[in-house]
Formats: structure tokens, C-alpha cells, sequence
């Protein structure tokens, strides 16, 4: 199993080495969104060549939504990236795996649309187009994403296994236009500081961010595997770490416990701000009365 963290510098390479992870996210400029930074494609030419002597796995991320607009400066950006010796290219829609494949790349393609992968069915599918892998998606159970992962031999399956998951998505820039509304010009444009709390359920503090490509809501807690990981490894491929609102030891220091390096009991006396997802419990959607 690969453990993939998010790179935001290049001098992080070192001790994301000196860690022992097998791969780093690279958020590709234009089409990643909820990133820490991202690059341009002259950086990532340079980064994955630092990486391959270092003997990492480069995962370039596009992880946003492609409107009609967007189709030519995504075929550029494809074909310049063609160049360089990637991993695998993940992405959010699945309009990047149909014109990475014009470009010979659909085999690297991991589909990663957030909470579409969840049916039985979907690595057969997949596998059948021909792509490199599909991540399963955080809203399903433990026993269900084991039971998907026996349905196929032949696709790669990952999951988001660490750090916030994102529960809304808005492409408009709502924080911007509240504070316009409140006549304060302030930005807060990729601010990880702000929390918003919901007036019905009083005490639910949900971290949101503003990017370019619009606003988005996460969970209230941040997501670990540290048990699951036990039943985990032999079926998956990659697992991801998120990077977003957690600060660099706090990161560094759940890496360590992913990969058995540290105890995770520690981690989780001292960072409370963690559980356990929809591993145990399945989603579902019940109306109630508001009092």
C-alpha cells in the first residue's frame, strides 16, 4: 500500500523521504482545487525529476469540475504534462480521463469524483474503460469498501483514509459575498482559519474554504484509519492523506502513526479533533421536525 501525502513545497521532499511515504500529491495550477498550493507544469517537470531519484511516486491531481470553457486549456495542459514521467493523474471529472486518453494516458487515470464510488459494481466498470484505478469513496463502511474490493483483480482501488473530507460544495465565492454584504472588503480568499457553525445544530463547527473554483464545507471531524488500516492494507492500492486546515507536525505526526511508525493512541490524546467517518455507521437521510 502507497501512502501519498500532499507536497506544498519542494523543500518538503526531503523529510516527506525521510518519513517513508511512497508518493506525493501534486496539485496541477488551474485544476485543483481545496489545495495548499499547486503547480505549474514547468514546476512539476522539475519536482518528478527530483522525486524519481528519490525513488517517489508522483500523483498529479486535477480535481475540478470541467465546463465546455475549460476543454482547450485542458488539452494543453494534458499534452505538456504527457511530457514528463508521472505516476498517475487523479481526477474529479471524468472528462480529464477521456481526453487524457486521446493523449495515450488513460492508463494512469485514477477516477476520484468524492462520493460517486460507491457501488459494487463500479471497479468492473471501470476496469473496463481502461483506466489505472478508482478511489472509493469516504461515505461508505468499512465492510462495504472490503466488499468492492473483491469484486475485481485487475483496477487499483485507493481511498481518502486521513483529514478533513468535504461535505458542500458551492461554486460561488460565498464568503466573499457575505463579507461584501457586511460592507467589509477583507479577503479571505485560501484562508484555513475559518469555521462556520450551523444554527440549527448549536456546537457543530464546520471548517470552509474559498478557493477560485468557489466555497466549500468540511465535516466537523477530521477522518483517521489507524484501526482500519489493519483490515485495510492487503485490499488497497493508495491511501491518501489530506493535507487541508492540519498543521505541518500534526501532519507529519499522523503519517507517522499511518505507517506504524509512531503509537496512534498518542496522536489522538493530544489532536481529539478526529473520527472515525462512516466506517461503522451508513449514511442515510432522515427528515426531522425543527424545533
Amino acid at each position: 500500500m502507497n501512502v501519498i501525502a500532499c507536497l506544498n513545497d519542494v523543500i518538503e521532499i526531503e523529510m516527506f523521504e525521510h518519513l517513508g511515504i511512497q508518493g506525493l500529491l501534486l496539485p496541477v495550477a488551474g485544476f485543483s482545487s481545496k489545495a495548499t498550493r499547486s503547480f505549474s507544469v514547468h514546476e512539476i517537470s522539475s519536482i518528478t525529476a527530483i522525486m524519481q531519484e528519490r525513488g517517489l511516486y508522483s500523483y498529479l491531481q486535477m480535481n475540478t469540475i470541467i465546463h465546455e470553457t475549460d476543454i482547450l486549456a485542458l488539452r494543453s495542459c494534458i499534452e505538456e504534462l504527457k511530457q514528463i514521467p508521472f505516476h498517475a493523474l487523479i481526477c474529479y471529472d471524468y472528462t480529464v480521463a477521456i481526453i487524457a486518453s486521446d493523449y495515450g494516458l488513460g492508463s494512469k487515470i485514477i477516477y476520484q469524483p468524492g462520493t460517486q464510488n460507491t457501488n459494487a459494481f463500479d471497479p468492473t466498470f471501470y476496469e473496463r474503460q481502461g483506466i489505472k484505478g478508482i478511489t472509493i469513496s469516504p461515505e461508505i463502511t468499512l465492510e462495504d469498501i472490503i466488499y468492492m474490493t473483491e469484486q475485481t483483480d485487475h483496477i487499483e482501488l485507493s481511498i481518502i483514509g486521513h483529514g478533513y473530507l468535504p461535505m458542500f460544495y458551492s461554486g460561488r465565492q460565498l464568503i466573499t459575498s457575505y463579507f461584501d454584504y457586511l460592507k467589509s472588503p477583507q479577503s479571505y480568499v485560501n484562508d484555513q482559519s475559518l469555521t462556520i457553525e450551523e444554527e440549527v445544530r448549536k456546537g457543530l463547527i464546520y471548517p470552509i474554504y474559498e478557493d477560485s473554483f468557489g466555497t466549500h464545507i468540511f465535516r466537523p471531524k477530521a477522518l483517521q484509519s489507524f484501526q482500519e488500516l489493519m483490515v485495510l492494507r492487503p485490499f488497497i492500492t493508495d491511501f491518501f492523506v489530506e493535507r487541508l486546515f492540519l498543521p505541518i507536525e500534526e501532519y507529519c505526526h499522523a503519517i507517522e502513526c499511518i505507517l506504524g511508525k509512531k503509537d496512534n493512541t498518542t496522536f489522538l490524546e493530544r489532536y481529539p479533533h478526529y473520527d472515525s467517518g462512516f466506517y461503522y455507521k451508513k449514511t442515510s437521510s432522515k427528515k426531522e421536525e425543527v424545533k
